[in-house]
């Protein structure tokens, strides 16, 4: 995956050996707040990719891996999540969980909500 500028400038890059089997823009692919979704699919469950210009910095939130790592990202809405219509056109993320107690098929799933505080996500009822 690559960030490239107007003027073909690579601004961010990273590249997974495997863990990634789909990789396509979400619908939207852009909410009013300007930032840029993209869903993935490592091969079970999708996953949000959410990318923000700021300066000359790709802000990730999180939820891009290290190059050269499975498909897992490093902040708690990058596995195992969907955009999830707002208000005012802004789109927030739902992540949820399965605790895999006694089994994976048999586990408790939850859900969190998190919604765009106008600087970062933040999970339902944080401040």
């Amino acid at each position: 995956m690559a960030v490239i500028d107007p003027r073909g400038r690579v601004q961010l890059r990273r590249d997974w050996e495997w863990g990634c089997a789909i990789l396509k823009p979400n619908r939207p692919a852009t909410d009013a707040t300007g930032n840029v979704f993209l869903r993935y699919n490592p091969g079970r469950y999708y996953g949000v990719i959410i990318l923000r210009a700021v300066g000359r910095h790709i802000e990730d939130f999180g939820t891009l891996p290290r190059s050269g790592w499975r498909y897992e990202g490093s902040g708690p809405m990058g596995y195992y999540a969907k955009t999830v219509a707002t208000s005012g056109g802004v789109l927030g993320v739902e992540q949820f969980n399965n605790d895999c107690n006694p089994s994976c098929a048999g586990g408790m799933t939850t859900h969190r909500f998190y919604a765009w505080n106008g600087h970062k996500y933040i999970a339902h009822g944080e401040r």
